[in-house]
């Protein structure tokens, strides 16, 4: 998974964090 957030970058970390909390 931070292989990916790193590759995308940080707009994807932030809806990411946004959907594992949802």
């Amino acid at each position: 998974l931070q292989v990916l957030v790193v590759d995308s970058g940080p707009k994807v970390v932030g809806d990411f964090l946004t959907a594992a909390i949802t």
